[in-house]
């Protein structure tokens, strides 16, 4: 009997000593969760069905601005903003009937001196036995990122009524843009009927001139002197310069639209050119040479003088056996044609004049013309959406490049 006695009071010590161990353990796993629970950065709170705060940590209690033994308890919604208790109010609702997780966003005060915003996270239904009487929320200070939002949102205000006061600035623009635009074009409308009317309103008055003085010079060529005679030649040159020039100037102001545009055969405009310009042709025993032309988009008279324009000049200026070469190749969507003669050549210093009216290089008297051919070159290749250019050196002759877009694909070029 002893020693039955002595045996259960053994197995017992070492029962207590197992409980004893289990109880430490229990407390130790106890203390790491306090201590794990107060210091988490994040604040969690239990709240019962009315709002009263159950359990609270540390980081919670700071949020709060409060000693975390005054908080159990008590009700939450006095640390709740006045305007956002009805959003509290709600939020503990859904948390009695819903389930899954639950998120408002409210704003505290209570005795603290200022607002902030917190996240309130509540997983509502779980276990039917812990959370019909206690909701655990997780409450996140938010401030910082509500401030940022705010002054992000204020930025994208500022930024939205910047490009609407500038989109209000270029629409203004645009209207000014067009209205100065509209007032050119009525500007230069008038000034090239002017140009044209006056131009046309000059012939017959010159022409009167030159018959007159043909006329004087011949009745009285045995009365006058020689000098008289001379002045008689100088009123007909002169009117003879004076109507070459209205012709030029109307052939200038006629190029104002962009005429009548149509598929052209390059190599039939160039025909017509050059049968224009045969007796100059032959008068100057030039060879002219051409290489196989494209099809264009433009007004065949317009591209026609274009050609005229630029070999004419490769005649009138010229050196002894003359020879010019027209070509073509293609770079992407133009066409670049090249006009090349073996002239005198042109002073690359006088570029930026070459192309205007009334600018001549040479005197009167050393070669004819007024100084506006290659002014209605450059007006045309503008007009079919191209440009002119040249090169040129003294002494060994000159090449014009002008350019116009592709509209049709060549064989000969593909």
């Amino acid at each position: 009997m002893v020693e039955e006695l002595q045996t259960y009071r053994e197995e017992l010590q070492a029962q207590n000593h197992e409980l004893r161990q289990m109880r430490e353990k229990l407390e130790a796993s106890r203390d790491r969760y306090a201590r794990l629970f107060d210091f988490a950065p994040i604040g969690y709170i239990s709240f019962d069905r009315g709002g009263c705060i159950q359990e609270i940590n540390l980081t919670a209690a700071g949020i709060l601005n409060q000693e975390r033994v005054g908080l159990i308890g008590k009700p939450f919604i006095p640390y709740v903003v006045k305007q956002d208790v009805k959003l509290f109010l709600n939020h503990l609702n859904r948390c009695k009937k819903e389930t899954g997780k639950i998120t408002t966003e409210i704003s505290l005060t209570g005795f603290r001196k200022n607002v902030i915003a917190v996240e309130l996270t509540t997983v509502a239904g779980a276990d039917p036995e812990i959370y019909t009487e206690c909701f655990q929320t997780a409450m996140i200070d938010i401030s910082a990122r509500k401030l940022a939002e705010a002054k992000l949102q204020e930025a994208y205000d500022e930024l939205e009524k910047r490009v609407e006061e500038r989109t209000c600035e270029l629409k203004e623009a645009q209207e000014q843009l067009e209205k100065h635009a509209g007032q050119l074009m009525k500007s230069n409308l008038e000034l090239e009927q002017f140009a044209y009317v006056a131009s046309h309103d000059l012939k017959e008055p010159l022409r009167m001139i030159a018959s007159y003085a043909e006329l004087l010079e011949f009745s009285s060529k045995e009365k006058l002197e020689e000098e008289p005679r001379t002045f008689l030649k100088f009123i007909r040159s002169g009117a003879a310069r004076a109507q070459q020039l209205v012709e030029e100037l109307l052939e200038y102001a006629a190029l104002g639209g962009r005429g009548k545009f149509q598929v052209v055969a390059l190599e039939m405009v160039l025909k017509n050119a050059l049968t224009a310009l045969d007796l100059f042709i032959r008068e100057t025993n030039a060879q002219v040479l051409c290489d196989p032309l494209p099809e264009v988009k433009g007004d065949p008279g317009q591209l026609a003088q274009l050609f005229q324009n630029l070999i004419a000049n490769s005649l009138k200026y010229r050196q002894e056996a003359v020879k010019i070469r027209i070509s073509v190749s293609r770079e992407s969507n133009e066409w670049i044609f090249r006009v090349k003669d073996n002239g005198i050549g042109i002073d690359l210093q006088f570029a930026d004049k070459i192309f205007k009216v009334f600018q001549r290089l040479h005197g009167k008297h050393e070669y004819e013309g007024t100084g506006i051919g290659l002014a209605i070159c450059k007006k045309i290749t503008e007009l079919h959406g191209g440009r002119i250019w040249f090169n040129s050196k003294i002494g060994k002759g000159s090449t014009f490049y002008f350019s116009l877009p592709v509209v049709s694909d060549n064989p000969v070029f593909a």
